[in-house]
């Protein structure tokens, strides 16, 4: 079984987690334009998403993934093609497909313009490109794996470089109530298709969607030619805002933990050196005490030396004077 690193989806192990639905429904998009088409899926990862593209009626699919295992894996799984490479190095002849999809792979790419023309490379002039990325503005949780996370615009600024047509959509989570009959809700087969209407009672202004979605194309007009489908949904058992906060939660309190045990180290060193302090503090007291006495004991001595004894019987008077008598008489006992 393979590891989930965070890296990238694994349907069995997150089947009933709002991912999971993300990332279909972007396949499910893309597989509206799939039919007799040779398609390239950059960023295949573990392979259900190339196997989405060929049961829509592909020509001829590809995957592609930067790590030896999950190629494998993919293979032996769902028995099409998968090779090892880098987005930013396509191993492929120019003009080799007709489609090329890549979903939240860009952020994680350090040549990420290199990858787009790239892209643009191995398409046919008539290829189109379908592409998503988080938005910065709105995707909070931090991952490790991401080079750089952009904004719907700079995303689009990356884009045009080597598109100069690009449609822009966009994907949000909502949450789904739906009456079902009997079969509809034991339902659980991401390809059976439900009978059903949506409507939505909630609005997100663009810019404040999750992810941005873009179907690119190499020529002016090329989009005009296309009928797209914007209109997916993705129903999960957990799949609802709800579950999108509170996985965002946990992984903000995952990233809390190691503050919190740094702080904890660090108060932890503090303490002996805050303790090193009061037992200096305490050594001091003594000290002083004795420099004090000394200094009354040399104004006396000179006073008497110098014929002021009425100086000194109003020293000796003094409160301070009496308050040092024991100290004194400590002194001259240690002397002895």
């Amino acid at each position: 079984m393979l590891k989930d690193t965070g890296e990238r989806l694994l349907p069995d192990q997150q089947r009933d987690e709002l991912l999971y639905a993300e990332h279909l429904a972007r396949y499910r998009f893309a597989a509206q334009f799939a039919r007799d088409r040779a398609i390239l899926d950059a960023g295949s990862g573990e392979g259900y998403g190339a196997a989405i593209l060929a049961a829509a009626g592909a020509a001829s699919v590809v995957g592609l993934d930067i790590d030896e295992e999950i190629v494998q894996h993919a293979a032996e799984k769902y028995g099409l093609d998968f090779v090892r490479g880098d987005v930013s190095e396509l191993p492929f002849d120019e003009g080799r497909f007709d489609l090329v999809t890549c979903f939240e792979t860009i952020e994680h790419v350090g040549a990420a313009a290199r990858a787009v023309s790239e892209f643009r490379r191995v398409l046919t002039p008539e290829g189109l490109l379908v592409i998503s990325t988080p938005n910065s503005k709105e995707y909070l949780v931090e991952n490790e794996f991401h080079e750089r996370e952009y904004t719907p615009e700079e995303f689009d600024e990356l884009l045009a470089a080597a598109f100069p047509q690009r449609l822009r959509l966009y994907q949000q989570n909502w949450l789904l109530s739906a009456v079902l009959d009997e079969r509809e809700l034991a339902a659980a087969d991401p390809a059976q298709l439900l009978d059903v209407e949506v409507s939505k009672a909630a609005a997100v202004e663009p810019g404040g969607e999750l992810y941005s979605v873009v179907v690119c194309g190499g020529h002016a007009g090329g989009l005009r030619q296309v009928a797209v489908a914007t209109g997916v949904f993705e129903a999960q058992r957990l799949g609802s805002e709800v579950d999108a906060w509170q996985d965002r939660a946990a992984k903000a309190e995952e990233l809390l933990a190691p503050w919190q045990e740094r702080a904890e180290k660090a108060e932890q060193l503090l303490a002996p050196w805050q303790e090193r302090a009061e037992k200096a503090e305490q050594l001091l007291a003594p000290w002083q005490d004795r420099a004090e006495l000394a200094e009354r004991q040399r104004q006396e001595w000179e006073l008497r030396a110098t014929g002021r004894e009425h100086q000194l019987e109003a020293m000796e008077r003094s409160l301070s004077w009496r308050i040092t008598r024991p100290l004194r008489a400590l002194k001259a006992f240690v002397s002895r």
